[in-house]
């Protein structure tokens, strides 16, 4: 530093005004002993915030990777049923063009033919529905893949996937440690805040007390610059200052008073948390060992409708059930295969959601 400076004759011991040059150079360091820890604790307090946040992120990443897989999951159940649809469209047509076949033979009334055309046409009044459902289940997959759904499409290959060929992880336990739930994003990020929180009681707990600050001062100070360098222009100084709050008002202990009942607040989210995260896994092994059990039971179903309507169609060739009968059978076999459908998705997205509810999946080393 250089200045110029000019004193006064009223400073001066022999009451003549001056006025000179001085030139300085100085190193400053200030230390403030951590007395009562509080500076341990506001480092702490730092940490464990960018960790919420970093968790904060991962918990938000997690929800959108499951949203995606449940999507696609929807997608591929929409798809289904619109080909089952469509299949029995088709089959329902040939029942009317028999049907009015035998209607021109004579061979049967207006009654029986009106019925297949009614059941055709309400079968097709089905279709522009479920295309509809697949196309807004291919722009929500889209949107959270982060592109267009023509992109999405074009790009993806979905290649010829089915429902019914997507593969399930093997080895899901029926019982899971409750230690794996300390994976969970969410359940870290709360507890992450906890740490802050009470982090934050030691901080306004020191700064009631005083602190104590050491500085040291090194330096040159010439009024000339080349004698700034030399020995005797040398300067140094040390210090040691005590500081703290005598009269605040109770804004020291208001402080205190504030920081335990934030922590108070996180304590009670961290348990919430841990307790939605139980309820969470409790409910999605349910829900998976529920759906495994109502595939089964639909898929029996299923075949058993199969050759009932098989029966009923030739039965009905034979003259031995009336139409009533022969649509009856088909309509429970596309219900129940559409219900197939739902149980196989429903399988898949249960697996998801028990993967999202332990934080990332069930291998103890995950």
């Amino acid at each position: 530093e250089a200045s110029r400076e000019r004193t006064p004759g009223t400073a001066s011991p022999l009451g003549q005004g001056t006025t000179g040059n001085l030139f300085s150079l100085a190193g400053v360091l200030n230390y403030e002993l951590d007395l009562w820890g509080r500076l341990a604790r506001e480092r702490e307090a730092s940490e464990a915030l960018l960790e919420q946040s970093e968790f904060a992120r991962d918990a938000v990443r997690l929800n959108v990777i499951a949203d995606v897989v449940a999507t696609y999951f929807d997608l591929r159940n929409a798809e289904r049923q619109l080909r089952i649809t469509e299949e029995t469209v088709a089959s329902r047509e040939e029942t009317y063009r028999i049907e009015q076949i035998r209607f021109d033979a004579g061979e049967t009334g207006e009654l029986a033919l009106r019925q297949a055309q009614s059941e055709l046409e309400t079968t097709r009044a089905q279709l522009p529905g479920q295309k509809q459902r697949v196309r807004m289940l291919e722009g929500a997959l889209a949107i959270l893949a982060g592109m267009s759904p023509a992109e999405l499409m074009g790009e993806l290959d979905f290649g010829d996937t089915q429902l019914a060929a997507i593969v399930l992880p093997e080895g899901v336990p029926a019982v899971l440690p409750s230690s794996l739930l300390q994976r969970r994003p969410d359940i870290r990020s709360a507890e992450a805040g906890l740490i802050v929180a009470n982090a934050s009681i030691g901080v306004a707990e020191a700064s009631r007390l005083p602190s104590l600050n050491l500085g040291a001062f090194l330096g040159t100070a010439a009024g000339d610059s080349s004698d700034l360098f030399t020995t005797a222009a040398q300067t140094l100084g040390l210090s040691a200052t005590v500081m703290g709050p005598l009269f605040d008002f109770g804004r020291s202990r208001s402080r205190v008073d504030t920081a335990e009942a934030l922590a108070a607040q996180a304590e009670v989210q961290y348990r919430a948390t841990v307790n939605q995260a139980f309820n969470e896994v409790r409910n999605a092994l349910v829900t998976f060992e529920t759906s495994g059990e109502r595939i089964e039971a639909t898929r029996a179903q299923v075949e058993a409708l199969a050759r009932t309507l098989e029966l009923a169609e030739v039965r009905y060739r034979e003259g031995f059930v009336g139409f009533i009968e022969l649509l009856d059978a088909q309509r429970a076999l596309l219900s129940a295969e559409l219900a197939l459908s739902e149980a196989m998705r429903d399988r898949l997205t249960a697996t998801a959601t028990l993967f999202k509810a332990l934080g990332g999946g069930w291998e103890a080393g995950a």
